[in-house]
Formats: C-alpha cells, structure tokens, sequence
C-alpha cells in the first residue's frame, strides 16, 4: 500500500477547500451585468418597470436602467452603436435593420396587436371636416417616425378603406407633441399609440378615424425588445434571464393595471387618473414568430424593405 504524507495531504486539501471557497465567493460577489434600456413612453415598459420597480432584476444580477427616447428608431440606433444593450421599438426599425444586415436580435416580445383590444388610432380634432380614408387624400398625416410601424399601417389602411397614401404628405413628430400638433393645424391627422392616444381622447379635442394596424392583420406583435448580436453572444445568460423576467413580468402586468400604471404614467408622465379609463394594451407573453411575420410582409409591400424574410432570422439565438 502506498505511504500516504499526512502532511502533503492536509496541505493540499486545504489548498482545493481555499480555492472553492474563492471560487464561491467570487461567484456570490460578482458584479451584475448592467443593461441599459430605451424606450419611447407606451404602455408596453410596464414589464421592465415592473422588474426595476420590485428588484426582481437586481435578484437576477441585472443592474436594469431604463431611459425613455422618441422613437424606435433613435432606441435603434443606440443599441446599434452600443450606447444602449437593450431597446424596445415597435416592429418596422427592427425589420428595416436585419434587411440592411445591422447586428440585432429580438429578445423578448413588447405589446400586442388584438382587434378586440385598440390601442393604436388614426386620429383627427373633433372639429375637423376629415371622416373616411379619401377625406385624408392631399392632406398631412404625422406618425412618430417614418416608416416606422405606424406610418406603414397608416399606409396600409388607407388603401384599404379607399384612401390614396400617395397623395398624402406624411410627416415625422415624436408621440408626445401629436396632440399639439394637430390642435395648432400644423397637421390634419396623426397615429397615436398608449398612453398618448389615451392622453388625446381624455382631451376631448379629437376623434378617431380608424384602428390603422387592423389593416396589417388582427393579432400581430406591436413592439419587441432587441439586443445587438455581440451583446447577446458576450452575455447569453444575462439576456436569457432579462428576456425570461419581461416575459414573466407580463403575465402579472397585464392582470394588474393598477400596479403597473402608477409606473407607466411616472415614466411616460401622464396623469394616472387619465391612464386608468383609457385603452389597456397586452404584452406578449412569449416570442412568437408567427406574430412578427405579417408585419414583415406589409413593410415589403409598401417598400420598407426590399425582400420579405422569415421572421425567425428575426429571434435570438443563445
């Protein structure tokens, strides 16, 4: 039998003992991983304001900030030139990017599109003559960003209640001003999406047109959260736990108004009062392809695209 050296032994085992404990130690001390969010203020940040708000990404090891920006495209651009690890944009930035190659991925579902449940209007002052699509032809129609979301739907349902899109002049105004805008006649109609379409009808100004994304189909994905390509690959587990938690996050906001609204209406800063009687939008609770796809085909019909894709080269892959 071999001669075991008691003193080797002790030694060396106390030596594997030190470094499990560092490695342990090491672990239970990491640093989180920061995410930095955007978003323009819709309904559909409740989740990750949900997840801020009770720590439940702070548990997770996520270090979660989230700052609110105009428009999908302008949360594009910053996720695409790394000042952003996160953002949330409504489908048409997102689609506009992979066709052009741009690094990004989907990571979790933002709001979703039901008929039963508007949330998006074509909008008009209650005093103004406009009542049908045709009424709009030759006027000026403002959406938060061109070719964006809204401004494809708009498109698309103008053609389909006997509008003519190409007449009209369309024009770029952040969500918020909308409302301004059309009150000072500097334009004749406007898409609007929550809170800020909810925030419009309590005004009483003005009245709605149309629900203009039923004319992209009836259930489809509205917004999503997307992360660049690199960021996902340096960080798989992070963003599968972030992704994980909104989607979590959603089940209980969407059955909760009155927990989440006081978030919203702080981040978006519209009166609470106002949100609560207006239309409540639904986040999605799983990534879905089959409800990113219509939008895809839309925006190639009307050129936001050159080529359709499938909306699995859209997702994630960890």
């Amino acid at each position: 039998m071999a001669h075991i050296n008691r003193c080797a032994f002790v030694a060396g085992a106390a030596a594997v003992t030190a470094s499990l404990f560092t490695q342990a130690s090491a672990l239970a001390q990491a640093a989180p991983v920061t995410i930095r969010a955007a978003s323009s203020a819709v309904d559909d940040v409740a989740p990750v304001l949900w997840g801020i708000h009770t720590g439940g990404f702070a548990k997770a090891g996520l270090n979660v900030s989230l700052t609110r920006m105009d428009s999908g495209s302008a949360v594009t651009a910053g996720v695409i030139s790394g000042a952003l690890e996160v953002g949330k944009s409504s489908m048409l930035p997102l689609i506009a990017a992979h066709s052009h190659n741009l690094p990004i991925s989907i990571v979790a579902p933002g709001s979703m599109w039901d008929t039963e449940t508007p949330v998006t209007a074509l909008i008009a002052l209650k005093t103004s003559p406009f009542a049908t699509a045709a009424d709009l032809n030759g006027k000026t129609v403002a959406t938060a960003a061109l070719k964006d979301l809204s401004w494809t739907a708009t498109h698309a349902w103008l053609d389909q209640h006997g509008g003519d899109p190409k007449t009209v002049k369309f024009i770029e105004i952040p969500q918020t001003a909308l409302l301004d805008a059309l009150v000072q006649g500097r334009i004749d109609a406007a898409t609007l999406t929550t809170p800020s379409l909810t925030a419009a009808l309590a005004s009483g100004k003005v009245k709605i047109l149309g629900a203009t994304d039923d004319a992209i189909a009836k259930h489809f994905m509205l917004t999503a959260w997307f992360s660049s390509n690199d960021f996902i690959a340096k960080n798989p587990a992070a963003i599968a736990r972030f992704a994980q938690l909104v989607e979590q996050n959603a089940v209980y906001t969407n059955t909760h108004a009155a927990d989440e609204i006081p978030l919203v209406a702080d981040f978006s800063k519209i009166d609470p009062a106002v949100l609560a009687h207006g239309p409540r939008g639904r986040c999605g609770t799983r990534l879905d392809a089959a409800s990113i796809q219509p939008v895809i085909d839309t925006a190639y019909k009307y050129q936001v695209v050159e080529q359709p894709f499938d909306a699995h080269e859209l997702l994630m892959k960890v």
